[in-house]
């Protein structure tokens, strides 16, 4: 697995490296946003490391520069001290995959690293197919979903939610099931992260029943996607996840 690694000079981000090299995994270290955004393109890296305390701009502006001008679809795990949960929610939704908290676990990094690396080499299985719900098509290749013509691009994580649920429609998703597919681990109870995903999801594809999908919290349980219109059944009650 190649990993890109921006940090600023520090004995933090040479251990990170260290780290990272002893479990055989090729680690190359850029201390400064600019540098990183011309690596992207010169080299093919399979996850981004970005550390939350840069010199140059906020993290969470490194995420958005990745994800907008750099136009990069490689996962970003995003390393920070800062717990409280704002942070935690800005830096996803401005495009991190995940978000982990010092002190850090080696092992524990690794191990999601390499989940980063299969969820992104599942969603490369799929890029030949678009998934087709009601008026709604998502466009496996360019992460976008397209309805009346129109296309509405999707951050990488509105996009895996937007593929599971468009995959299950009808179905009752839990909590858990739904965590653990977008961010590859159950979040903290207390975590708003995914109503907040689910609030922008349900916004940018304008879901609601004039345009034919219904997206339902179900209490306690989870959320579904229903199709509406005349002569569709009720939905069922069944339970996934």
């Amino acid at each position: 697995m190649k990993i890109a690694l921006l940090a600023d000079l520090s004995v933090q981000a040479k251990a990170i490296a260290d780290s990272l090299s002893r479990a055989g995994l090729y680690c190359n270290t850029y201390h400064a946003s600019q540098a990183l955004f011309h690596g992207i393109d010169q080299a093919a890296y399979d996850v981004l490391l970005i550390d939350h305390e840069l010199a140059d701009m906020p993290a969470v502006d490194a995420v958005r520069t990745v994800r907008g001008a750099c136009r990069c679809e490689v996962p970003v795990m995003v390393l920070s001290s800062r717990r409280d949960e704002d942070s935690v929610v800005n830096t996803l939704q401005a495009g991190a995959d995940d978000y982990m908290i010092r002190p850090l676990r080696s092992r524990e990094l690794v191990a999601r690293l390499h989940a980063l690396q299969r969820r992104t080499a599942s969603r490369g299985q799929s890029l030949d197919r678009a998934i087709k719900v009601g008026p709604y098509a998502l466009d496996c290749l360019s992460h976008q979903a397209v309805f009346q013509g129109r296309r509405l691009p999707l951050t990488p994580k509105e996009f895996d939610l937007a593929s599971l649920l468009f995959s299950n429609v009808g179905r009752v998703l839990s909590h858990t099931h739904i965590e653990l597919a977008i961010w590859g681990y159950p979040l903290p109870p207390s975590s708003r992260a995914l109503a907040s995903l689910v609030s922008r999801l349900r916004r940018t594809l304008r879901l609601c029943p004039r345009n034919g999908l219904v997206l339902t919290v179900i209490y306690v349980q989870g959320y579904r996607l229903d199709q509406t219109g005349p002569g569709l059944a009720a939905p069922s009650p069944q339970r996934f996840g």
